[in-house]
């Protein structure tokens, strides 16, 4: 491997570093309050959090053992088994219903989220298929498309959804798909996005969020509202560390979905575009690996994992700062929650196997 490509590598391993750091330090930050009050323990989150972080990286640890030829076999038991995931939460008594949806299997205290890891596992099938054919009949990517994205519609979680067909797309597009075909698929995912949204008085309510936070912002437009008010207060330059107004119980899912605000309200504008450019230009070296890449699984893999980063963290930012509508997804490696934690840190370590792995 050249020089080059060994020094971005480890600008890439440091990225990831940064920001799973700077993930579980905002969680401490955020989450004193919230912790004490309902867990009686300051540091519920941080301690979780951390949990999942060493969880991920001992897994990491022993599944960069497995050779490549291992991840071209076992692919396809992957996605299933992350299929089986998905119809699981939809079961009775095995599901976890959590803020009315059904998305997460528990196991004692802790939960997972199966769609999360649908992601990596969507990516690696699909990565495999177009390494090995270069192309696959629409046919075929419909099929591996469309089974998952109906088991997710009904948990629901539209911001997955927009995720794996962001991801998919990508790949194949760059598979070389003729452009009409190509502008089909995006007609119809426009389509049946709609179909989905205006389905739901929630998700309704949500768009109504987006277009005026101020129309009911007692109720309906509670969450928009409220996200405004918090970068408001923290203007250019924020209001200091540890010193948000917002998390005390004002804005909902503060370290979740809502964490990039009360970041924003803490060191301000400024501070929040270091991040978010520290971001783009982590994606950036993930597409730039991938494009200098002789293999064919590296460059359809990076191509789906840059895709599915880019699309998320685009959905989380655009969503906080009310330039998108919400859809519920975390900031990747910096907001709470263990699913998400987990399967972007194996992504990257399966991108850099395939980075440093000829075979």
């Amino acid at each position: 491997m050249e020089k080059r490509n060994q020094k971005l590598i480890k600008w890439l391993l440091l990225f990831l570093a940064l920001f799973a750091i700077l993930g579980i330090f905002f969680i401490g930050d955020i989450s004193l309050a919230e912790a004490r009050l309902h867990f009686h323990d300051s540091l519920y989150f941080v301690k979780r959090q951390t949990f999942w972080l060493v969880l991920s990286l001992i897994t990491l640890g022993l599944l960069w053992q497995l050779p490549v030829t291992f991840w071209r076999r076992a692919s396809l038991i992957f996605y299933l088994l992350s299929v089986l995931g998905l119809g699981l939460v939809l079961i009775p008594g095995i599901g976890k219903e959590i803020w009315g949806a059904h998305r997460w299997l528990a196991i004692g205290s802790l939960a997972f989220q199966p769609a999360e890891l649908m992601k990596l596992a969507f990516l690696l099938y699909l990565s495999i298929l177009l390494s090995r054919q270069g192309k696959i009949s629409l046919k075929v990517f419909l099929s591996i498309l469309l089974l998952p994205i109906a088991l997710i519609a009904l948990e629901p979680d539209l911001g997955t959804i927009i995720i794996l067909v962001s991801l998919a797309g990508a790949m194949y597009f760059v598979a070389g798909v003729r452009w009409h075909l190509f502008i089909i698929l995006l007609f119809l995912s426009l389509t049946a996005g709609g179909i989905f949204i205006f389905s739901s008085s929630y998700r309704r309510q949500r768009l109504q969020g987006f277009f005026d936070p101020f129309a009911d912002p007692l109720n309906k437009t509670y969450h928009a509202y409220q996200l405004v008010l918090t970068l408001h207060r923290g203007g250019f330059w924020g209001s200091g560390l540890g010193q948000s107004r917002q998390k005390y119980q004002n804005l909902p899912q503060v370290t979740t979905d809502s964490i990039l605000a009360v970041i924003g309200e803490e060191i301000g504008f400024a501070g929040l575009t270091v991040i978010l450019i520290l971001y783009l230009l982590g994606i950036y070296l993930i597409f730039f690996l991938a494009a200098k890449s002789n293999n064919p699984l590296t460059y359809y893999y990076g191509v789906g994992f840059g895709s599915w980063l880019a699309t998320q963290g685009f959905l989380n930012a655009g969503a906080v700062a009310i330039v998108l509508p919400f859809t519920g997804v975390p900031f990747p490696l910096i907001s709470y929650g263990g699913s998400s934690l987990v399967s972007i840190v194996l992504g990257v370590g399966l991108f850099l196997k395939f980075l440093t792995t000829t075979t």
